[in-house]
């Protein structure tokens, strides 16, 4: 479940800054962007790895 709530909000936060810079050739304007998505992309993929390691032990019982 984390890991899907992690992935929607990096999908979210992807398109706040794609859609932008494809519509209107715009890159974001505030400072930090790249570091914020960087990190929610981070977070998104410990997330991912928690719940897979959680369900490959559930699979195993």
């Amino acid at each position: 479940m984390s890991g899907e709530a992690g992935a929607q909000a990096l999908y979210q936060h992807v398109r706040r800054v794609y859609v932008p810079l494809l519509e209107h050739d715009q890159w974001p304007a505030a400072a930090g962007w790249l570091a914020d998505l960087q990190s929610l992309a981070a977070r998104t993929e410990a997330a991912l790895k928690a719940y897979c390691a959680t369900e490959s032990r559930q699979d195993a019982v």
